[in-house]
């Protein structure tokens, strides 16, 4: 028995928007460095991403011996007693302060050693990787010094995407990033309206890295979870507008017909996939 992609594809967008999942740190595990400090990363030739000792020890990296820490800026609150007047009487109140100080404390992933991470010319076991993005005319640079807060970033307007090194899951933020590029560029902005806010960017490129993924099932069920969750979460209890809806639909089309899927698919292998 056959079923049409399309009523595969509603299916699995109302799995997206109904069904549970856990945000869990699948998403916000690392640090978010400042512009400031990753400028003076930069400065101090970081060409890596960069987390503390701490942080690379908990994800299973043991800094190199001999390695220097770089130097940030790091805040220091402090509190002082104040006189402020209050109703006609002088009183003493509390009032927080925020300096910052240099300190030495951050490495970066070259500094480390563990288990291999993902590099631009490493093949995605479960993506045909080369092929996607060649029929898609994008381009994968390199992730650089960006904070490993992120799992990877899309350039639309350049058509361009980088993964993070130790991205939890480096096949589906392929998706998510491409979905960035197929949707989110000024010229297919322009007929949609170019104001669309970042709830709805967020929620248009996961949608669609959930739908291909799932289709394809290449998701583990904590890869699904944390994807439903994420979903969910910038979309914060509103429902998706029908042209929303339409416009992951395109893109998911554009995604699975260069990979080169068989329009139709056998419903034994739907009943396979990953969306628990």
């Amino acid at each position: 028995m056959h079923i049409n992609n399309e009523t595969i594809f509603k299916d699995l967008l109302n799995k997206a928007l109904t069904e549970s999942g856990n945000l869990s740190n699948f998403y916000s595990y690392w640090h978010r460095y400042s512009f400031l400090n990753m400028l003076l990363l930069y400065v101090q030739g970081c060409v890596t991403p960069v987390a503390t000792f701490k942080k690379f020890k908990e994800a299973g990296r043991v800094v190199k011996k001999g390695s220097k820490a770089k130097t940030i800026l790091v805040p220091i609150n402090s509190v002082r007693q104040e006189e402020k007047i209050i109703e006609g009487s002088v009183e003493m109140v509390e009032k927080t302060f925020v300096s910052f100080m240099l300190k030495n404390c951050i490495f970066q992933l070259t500094d480390t050693d563990g288990e291999p991470y993902y590099n631009i010319m490493q093949p995605l076991p479960t993506l045909n990787k080369s092929l996607l993005l060649d029929t898609l005319k994008i381009k994968e640079v390199d992730f650089g010094t960006h904070s490993l807060s992120s799992n990877g970033f899309a350039y639309p307007d350049r058509m361009e995407i980088a993964i993070s090194p130790l991205a939890k899951a480096p096949h589906k933020t392929l998706l998510h990033e491409i979905s960035h590029c197929l949707l989110h560029k000024g010229e297919e902005l322009s007929a949609h309206g170019d104001e669309m806010p970042r709830d709805l960017k967020e929620v248009e490129a996961e949608t669609t890295a959930y739908i291909v993924g799932s289709f394809l099932n290449i998701l583990s069920e904590i890869e699904a979870s944390s994807s439903r969750a994420y979903i969910q979460f910038w979309l914060n209890n509103q429902e998706l507008p029908e042209k929303n809806c339409k416009r992951i639909f395109g893109a998911v089309n554009k995604i699975i017909k260069a990979l080169e899927i068989n329009e139709n698919v056998d419903m034994t292998s739907v009943s396979q996939v990953s969306v628990a």
